[in-house]
């Protein structure tokens, strides 16, 4: 089952490819750019998460790199000036490039290792946030 945002531009499925903290990763396409991508939506949108999810696509939208995922759009419904309800409801998201895999901690786990051995076997570096 798909869902259309900001007018029909992007069609994204329901259920969603990934989760975490901050909310979930589903897999979408936008139809002005033609190719498929992944939709980063915020679990909450109170305003702190808006924030933080607004301070990350600046942060990273500027950085172009083999090892990082490209970052796309940043849409926030409710700034528009006369947003459609659906997408005021689904709240703001990232549009970003998608990449086909599993996730490195899936990758350890499956492996039956302990995380910080085995990311740093696999020459990655655990990553903590503040």
């Amino acid at each position: 089952m798909k869902r259309e945002l900001e007018g029909g531009r992007f069609q994204i499925n329901v259920n969603p490819i990934a989760s975490g903290s901050m909310g979930f990763v589903y897999q979408g396409r936008d139809l002005k750019r033609d190719r498929t991508i992944a939709i980063k939506k915020l679990l909450n949108s109170d305003p702190e998460s808006i924030f933080r999810l607004k301070q990350e696509f600046r942060s990273l939208s500027r950085i172009i790199h083999p090892n990082l995922l490209q970052f796309f759009d940043l849409i926030d419904p409710a700034a528009r000036e006369e947003p459609s309800h659906d997408d005021v409801e689904f709240g703001p998201f990232i549009s970003m490039e998608l990449v086909p895999g599993i996730d490195a901690l899936k990758y350890v786990r499956d492996r039956g290792g302990s995380e910080n051995g085995q990311l740093t076997a696999l020459g990655l570096e655990p990553v903590s946030y503040t």
